[in-house]
């Protein structure tokens, strides 16, 4: 999903892994229907299961107020030589529909 220039909204995400809030750079989110993609902290291995919760730009960009829940298998993790931090993958599994459907546009 692509938030238009002239807000400065970026949508927010709190992945947990192994129990702890992994650190995710502002402004590094990517967001679509199947999944997101993040710069972290930390590395996280391939294949592991995390819980995220998500909450997307207010009015009118997305109608839901809900932070939405949700948890996804991580398809890459690899490390950005330059700055140190991780860009992960990570393909969605049990996203909520009401999520899908705002995730969609």
């Amino acid at each position: 999903m692509v938030y238009p220039l002239e807000t400065n909204y970026q949508p927010l995400a709190n992945v947990i892994y192994e129990g702890e809030s992994i650190g995710i750079q502002p402004n590094s989110i990517d967001l679509c229907a199947s999944g997101v993609q993040f710069n972290s902290t930390k590395p996280v291995s391939e294949y592991k299961i995390l819980e995220m919760q998500l909450k997307l730009p207010p009015e009118p960009y997305c109608p839901c107020k809900e932070t939405i829940t949700c948890s996804g298998v991580v398809v890459d993790c690899c490390k950005n030589a330059d700055c140190g931090h991780y860009h992960v993958s990570l393909f969605f599994l049990d996203m909520p529909e009401t999520g899908q459907g705002h995730l969609g546009h």
